[in-house]
């Protein structure tokens, strides 16, 4: 990040705490939605049935395991993506704010 002369890099990695380079995070966010909600975002998103959309969701760890390994959780319960986006803007700003007092 030091060469790039970014100040922020976000990374959408599902496994980046269970692989251990979460370490080398200033912070990591764990971003979770009602077991529901994940099930009909699945299935919109895959065109899959709700069984199988389920399985899917029970195969992944649990929201309370994801929680424990991150530094902060944004619950991503919105209706819809605007409004999801607009949220996480909010709470991304909060981060960094919570981040340059430290």
């Amino acid at each position: 990040m030091e060469e790039s002369g970014a100040w922020l890099i976000a990374l959408d990695a599902i496994k980046l705490v269970e692989s251990g380079l979460g370490a080398l995070c200033d912070v990591t966010v764990a971003v979770t939605a009602p077991e529901e909600v994940r099930v009909r975002r699945i299935m919109t998103r895959d065109g899959i049935s709700e069984d199988y959309a389920r399985a899917r969701v029970r195969a992944q760890r649990s929201e309370e395991a994801f929680r424990a390994d991150c530094d902060a959780v944004f619950e991503n319960n919105y209706p819809t993506p605007t409004q999801a986006a607009f949220a996480a803007e909010k709470f991304l700003d909060t981060i960094i704010k919570k981040s340059k007092e430290e």
